[in-house]
């Protein structure tokens, strides 16, 4: 089984974990941040081309862990690439949509 199989299953896991985040302490929980923060990083660029539906979750976990104290510059700056990906390829698919649809609407000549 791969990531992209893994993904939404494994999405709803780490939302359902991360309440207790703050009931961890020391390396449990800059193990816990790390392994999280790795996979949204790798999970961010699958999101945004095929779980669209997803990203909503994608972008509360980024939230979550974006918050805690824990977290690291080089996470946050991790975490800040994968949303600023996210949200590049539905920013483009809404240009593309919204083009479309003025195109579809301008007169034939």
């Amino acid at each position: 089984m791969n990531l992209e199989q893994m993904l939404p299953l494994g999405l709803s896991f780490l939302q359902a974990a991360l309440p207790s985040i703050s009931k961890l302490f020391g390396a449990e929980k800059t193990a816990f941040v790390t392994k999280a923060v790795d996979f949204v990083v790798e999970a961010a660029p699958i999101v945004a081309k095929q779980y669209k539906d997803l990203k909503p979750v994608v972008q509360n976990v980024i939230m979550v862990l974006k918050s805690d104290p824990s977290t690291h510059m080089a996470q946050l700056d991790a975490l800040e690439a994968a949303e600023v990906a996210l949200d590049k390829d539905f920013d483009d698919a809404a240009a593309a949509a919204i083009a479309e649809d003025a195109a579809a609407a301008k007169p034939q000549t």
